[in-house]
């Protein structure tokens, strides 16, 4: 396998943990790998479902769709991270992240085919769904070790409450709900993007007042580690979603509040099982903002992301200053000379929904599209040649009909 093959497999696999905060830096996610062996059996876990999420893929030759890839890759990682946490890694375990890979699979293509219609991501909805399968099923397994009291490497009797709930909430986004864990990831974080820092502790400090004012409970509060949940959901709506600005912190501090109540649903719901909320009210309040801004004001959504809140409020200060607009300027969708053969409102097929259409083709020395006699594909200059992006970012669909 030559290097550059070699890098476009790796890449993808350590873009995963970067994406789990959403920040594009591969030192980044390196770095968080680092730190998530500081519990050896949480790290091996996410280790071995990506490997497996990665040999899946690569037997169904789909390890080049980009969009789906990804998010598979985010999801198996955090699925794998679970299953480590719960149990101590053996045969058995390893044979059951194996099988969570594959259920990971099939559950993100599901979900992908749904949300793409509506333009919503699938964000970590699998591990979510199939985290919880693994959590009931395996209740009725006796042949497996629990791993979970082996996880406090760190006493946070040392520490003010709060803050101590605050790390441990940033370590279990990892499933590693250890202050030591969340001090190493906040380190990292800060190095890279100060504002995504500031947004996952505003976001923690709303959940938490609004939890304390509002909910009575006899729940330890640090055991309550789905407090990572409002700290993601402030940090993707105020600077990744949406580009930073009054608005999106204050949307941001609204959705967080909002979430608190699908947290206490669903703490309800799951506690007789013993089983934690993991992040579906990020993901339910995530999808629910996001689908509201596209219907009702979807130019506040953010196009491209350039890999932190701070990266993507350059990029739209550097739009503006180009186009005296927010709007995303393209480029030809090829390279070398093309000729427009159909323009907008064109007599032949450009009415109504196609009006502004553009029908780009290669002319050969004689005026004409194709050689003679034109009666097959191959014979048009057009036909074959490389189509690119008009924009930074990832062809997540490819369409080709005749």
């Amino acid at each position: 396998m030559n290097k550059t093959r070699l890098n476009s497999h790796f890449f993808p696999i350590i873009s995963a943990y970067n994406s789990v905060f959403s920040l594009g830096s591969p030192m980044i996610g390196i770095g968080l790998l680092g730190v998530t062996f500081l519990h050896p059996n949480i790290a091996l876990g996410g280790i071995i479902s990506l490997t497996s999420a990665f040999c899946f893929l690569f037997l169904l030759g789909k390890i080049q769709e980009e969009e789906i890839r990804g998010t598979y890759f985010l999801n198996s990682l955090l699925i794998g991270l679970f299953i480590g946490y719960l149990f101590v890694l053996d045969f058995n375990v390893i044979f059951i992240i194996f099988g969570a890979a594959g259920l990971n699979l099939l559950i993100t293509y599901f979900l992908h085919s749904i949300l793409k219609a509506y333009f919503l991501p699938v964000l970590s909805l699998p591990f979510v769904l199939v985290s919880w399968a693994i959590a009931l099923g395996t209740q009725n397994f006796t042949n497996l070790s629990d791993a979970t009291p082996y996880f406090s490497i760190f006493n946070s009797n040392h520490l003010p409450d709060v803050p101590a709930l605050f790390l441990k909430s940033i370590g279990a986004v990892f499933c590693a709900p250890d202050p030591l864990v969340g001090l190493g990831f906040i380190l990292l974080i800060t190095l890279y993007s100060p504002m995504t820092s500031v947004f996952l502790i505003l976001g923690f400090l709303v959940g938490y007042l609004t939890e304390s004012q509002l909910i009575l409970s006899s729940i330890d509060p640090l055991k309550k580690f789905h407090y990572f949940n409002y700290s993601l959901i402030f940090s993707a709506i105020a600077g990744n979603f949406l580009i930073p600005s009054r608005f999106s912190i204050i949307l941001a501090g609204g959705g967080t509040f909002i979430a608190v109540f699908i947290s206490a649903a669903t703490l309800s719901f799951w506690s007789p099982f013993h089983i934690t909320a993991l992040s579906l009210p990020y993901n339910l309040t995530i999808i629910l903002i996001l689908r509201t801004l596209k219907t009702a004001i979807p130019a506040k959504i953010n196009g491209i992301f350039a890999g932190s809140p701070e990266r993507n409020l350059d990029l739209a200060h550097l739009q503006w200053l180009r186009y005296r607009s927010p709007e995303i300027g393209i480029f030809c969708p090829f390279e070398g000379t093309w000729s427009v053969q159909q323009g907008f409102y064109g007599e032949w097929t450009h009415g109504g929904n196609w009006s502004h259409a553009l029908d780009f083709v290669i002319t050969g020395k004689n005026g004409k599209t194709y050689q003679d006699p034109g009666l097959e594909l191959t014979e048009y200059y057009a036909f074959g040649q490389k189509i690119v992006s008009p924009v930074d970012g990832y062809v997540i669909n490819l369409h080709s009909s005749h």
